[in-house]
């Protein structure tokens, strides 16, 4: 059997070819996408194996059918991106049931953990050899509430994540299960109470803007984070002066270019030509020449200006962690 790999990348092969040889499968791979343009790609294989970016729509189904393309696997969950209803009696598709819950878990905390802890300001500093602590302090997640909103595999392994954190966990869900593990709230009570709110639920009609104005209003956090306004206001115009500096930067150089070429085409004035003339054009173009300097100067001044606002935005983009008030405006 033999299929058409569309979309590969370099990390598909090992996996592929691992188990292609001793099932009997053989891999054609190609970096392209499969659409219209390169559905002919397929001509010679059994099936076709695609991904999220490729598209398997009417058009595609119907030329992938006459290739005699019996069978569409997608190594993804999701299948949006195939017309199942124009492939029905046409191609057989296959999809993933379901990724790994632990994977997705844990990708979660790892964000929440780079959040509270900022590890990623912090390897930006470090690879400049900045090795200052300032703004990079966080706080414990020991003894916090944590909101999970949706309890399905996914959310309950984050459930056991948290719980290995020593963090408290109220939870909501449309079908609530008996849990020791956390205490099922109306989702009023969970934002309410909750210090870190996470999300493992399905984006459909029921869970579209499940975070809302209503919602937010009895969420303890907002008013505490409406407190650092001024700060956030601050750090605004810390980015206007950054801007400001590089565009005086930019208008000095482009300035001390055009007036040294006057200065050098005034210098280069005929010598057969009055030499009265001559000497007030040589006048004019040194003065215009020393403007260009002077510009130049300027220049490296709005550079300096810029690099020392650029310093000051990582200084003020983060909340003053020495206000006992920083925990609630980290939580949201």
């Amino acid at each position: 059997m033999k299929y058409a790999f569309f979309d590969a990348k370099s990390y598909d092969k090992p996996s592929f070819d691992a188990y292609s040889e001793k099932n009997g499968i053989k891999f054609k791979y190609y970096e392209a996408k499969l659409d219209t343009d390169t559905a002919d790609l397929a001509k010679g294989c059994d099936g076709v194996c695609i991904f999220v970016n490729d598209t398997a729509n009417k058009e595609v189904i119907d030329r992938l059918h006459e290739l005699g393309i019996k069978a569409i696997a997608l190594r993804c969950a999701g299948f949006n991106n195939v017309d199942l209803r124009h492939a029905e009696g046409k191609l057989t598709v296959f999809r993933v049931p379901a990724y790994s819950p632990n994977v997705v878990a844990e990708h979660a905390m790892a964000m929440l953990l780079t959040l509270v802890r900022r590890t990623h300001k912090a390897y930006i500093r470090t690879r400049d050899f900045n090795f200052s602590l300032n703004g990079l302090t966080g706080f414990d997640l020991h003894g916090r509430c944590v909101g999970v909103i949706g309890t399905g595999r996914i959310g309950r392994v984050f459930i056991d994540i948290c719980k290995g954190f020593g963090m408290r966990v109220l939870a909501y869900d449309k079908f609530p299960t008996a849990d020791p593990r956390c205490e099922y709230v109306p989702i009023e009570r969970l934002f309410a109470e909750s210090d870190i709110i996470s999300l493992h639920c399905p984006l459909n009609a029921e869970t579209d803007h499940i975070i809302n104005k209503n919602i937010l209003k009895v969420y303890n956090k907002v008013g505490e984070f409406l407190k650092f306004l001024p700060d956030i206001s601050e750090t605004a115009m810390t980015y206007v002066y950054g801007i400001v500096s590089s565009v005086i930067n930019f208008i000095f150089y482009v300035l001390a270019f055009i007036l040294v070429i006057a200065a050098v085409a005034g210098s280069s004035f005929d010598a057969t030509a009055n030499l009265t003339n001559y000497t007030k054009q040589i006048h004019v173009g040194f003065f215009i020449y020393l403007i260009g300097i002077v510009m130049i100067i300027g220049g490296m001044i709005g550079s300096t200006m810029s690099k020392i606002f650029a310093e000051r935005i990582d200084n003020t983009s983060t909340i003053d962690h020495s206000n006992p008030n920083f925990d609630n405006v980290e939580s949201i």
